[in-house]
């Protein structure tokens, strides 16, 4: 259902949740506005439903940008091996020992403010997570019989690792992606509660959530 919102739920909104109107500020919820407005006149249920749009897909294209960035990381990292792939794990455990929120606060606030900037700082601070997880996974498979038997045949080593490995572990990713959208979802929200995410006249819900603190 927040899938289908965050996809039409732009076209579905009974309001334009752009359209400023100050002769209807603050309206109560009932009648025309079933949640009441806000304190441009312009209507909150057609600013959640176009809102979901911006803060959920970006959750998920973050999500999805990490993901990948991780798992090409972790190929890589399993494939050269050494100083190379040391190097990497511990510029992941640099990463994760620094808040997700506090590093992407960080980033963003250096980029400067926007949704854009808030994304970016995201990818950054969540593709280390993925990469640990896939590369242990990865290790693992690099020791399952099914790839001596591919080494065995005169495979390569980059031939076993994206042949056979990488798609082996791809079930990690998938499901480290999936549960994670929900923690991007409310870091991008607080980003923007903040002042460093999407900026106004965005209905993001972070943003709104500000907008409705200042006038309680």
């Amino acid at each position: 259902l927040l899938l289908l919102l965050a996809v039409f739920g732009g076209l579905l909104a009974p309001h334009d949740p752009y359209e400023v109107d100050l002769r209807r500020a603050f309206v109560p919820p009932g009648g025309d506005h079933l949640l009441g407005t806000d304190e441009n006149g312009r209507d909150i249920l057609s600013r959640l439903m176009a809102g979901a749009g911006t803060t959920l897909l970006s959750a998920l294209g973050i999500a999805l940008a990490a993901g990948v960035i991780g798992v090409i990381i972790a190929a890589l990292a399993s494939l050269a091996g050494g100083w190379l792939d040391e190097a990497v794990m511990r510029l992941c455990d640099i990463v994760l020992a620094i808040p997700a929120l506090i590093l992407a606060l960080g980033i963003a606030m250096a980029l400067g403010p926007s949704l854009q900037s808030a994304i970016i700082a995201l990818i950054v601070a969540m593709w280390p997570g993925t990469t640990r997880i896939v590369r242990s996974m990865m290790r693992k498979n690099m020791q399952e019989p099914y790839v001596e038997a591919a080494r065995s045949l005169g495979a390569s080593r980059l031939n076993v690792v994206f042949r056979h490995v990488i798609p082996n572990s791809l079930d990690v990713a998938i499901v480290d992606t999936a549960f994670s959208v929900g923690g991007i979802t409310l870091i991008l929200a607080s980003l923007s509660f903040i002042g460093v995410g999407a900026q106004p006249p965005s209905p993001e819900w972070g943003a709104m959530a500000a907008d409705g603190r200042s006038y309680v």
